[in-house]
């Protein structure tokens, strides 16, 4: 049985199965990376400009070569995506999702506004039951004079996850799956996936809860994409959720790294959030509104 499992993944009889067209779409993004980042790292190191992880930001030129490193991360992951889409997919960027039409900004902000939702009624529940206590705003327990800088760097720094997973796993993945599996089984096996691969992350949760929460978030996460077949709708999402619980502190971050408000969240890590590895059953909730807005516009196709 597991060996016609993997027979079925990685061997066929014409073409590639989606099980190497997955490991040769890394193969090509991390070799992009390689090659463009690299050398660009190392000049940035010859003029003392590399990025220094770990240490704290105290200025501009302390994080001008960390935001030129990430931004140009970001375009040699597109630009590697883009190689493996032609090469593997005989497709691009724009079939992939993330084409840039006349609505790609709405759905961005839409999903923006529906990833704020999440956390924003996470935290309101948590005020409500005597968890979540504001104390202070950020300019209260950081200087002032880094306050901009290290704004822009986490504005700049958060964009990773939302874009970086939702073409990995909603972009390439699950269009893969999709294109030889069928709809529903693309869709639990790169959720899945998606709730794996956040084991690295664990913290508060325990394993199984980790991956329980981050499946069912990536289920929401590929209906979103399924909305209009825009990748912007999930990435929205994915960064308003991470962005907003930043400047909310919503699960109880120190307050030296807090972005606008601080915050003492007291309460059952699997209820209230924790510091890493998945969402809060709070976060579930409001993953659930989500989805009903999401399926009355699909149902409605009033939006586009």
């Amino acid at each position: 049985m597991k060996s016609r499992i993997l027979k079925s993944i990685f061997y066929s009889s014409v073409g590639l199965r989606c099980g190497w067209i997955i490991i040769f779409y890394f193969v090509i993004v991390i070799a992009t990376i390689a090659i463009i980042v690299g050398p660009l790292v190392f000049f940035l190191s010859l003029i003392n400009l590399a990025p220094q992880p770990g240490k704290p930001v105290t200025g501009w030129s302390s994080i001008i070569g960390s935001i030129i490193t990430l931004i140009t991360g970001y375009s040699a992951f597109l630009i590697g995506t883009h190689l493996a889409q032609r090469r593997l997919r005989k497709s691009n960027l724009s079939e992939l999702g993330l084409f840039i039409g006349k609505k790609w900004i709405y759905d961005l902000i839409l999903g923006i506004g529906l990833g704020t939702l999440i956390v924003s009624f996470s935290t309101l529940v948590s005020w409500l039951m005597g968890w979540y206590q504001f104390i202070g705003f950020s300019w209260d327990f950081r200087p002032s004079a880094i306050l901009l800088p290290a704004f822009v760097m986490s504005f700049i720094a958060i964009i990773q996850s939302p874009l970086l997973e939702e073409v990995i796993f909603r972009g390439f993945i699950f269009q893969t799956l999709s294109d030889r599996w069928g709809l529903r089984p693309a869709i639990f096996i790169s959720s899945l996936l998606f709730g794996i691969a956040h084991l690295t992350s664990l913290d508060d949760f325990a394993w199984w809860a980790a991956i329980i929460s981050t499946f069912l978030s990536g289920l929401m996460f590929a209906q979103a994409y399924l909305c209009h077949k825009s990748l912007w709708i999930p990435i929205g999402i994915h960064f308003g959720w991470i962005f907003s619980g930043r400047l909310l502190n919503d699960i109880g971050g120190s307050s030296d790294n807090t972005l606008l408000l601080a915050s003492k969240v007291e309460g059952p890590a699997l209820i209230v959030g924790a510091s890493g590895g998945g969402a809060s059953l709070l976060e579930l909730v409001g993953v659930g509104l989500v989805s009903l807005i999401l399926w009355h516009i699909s149902k409605s196709n009033k939006y586009r």
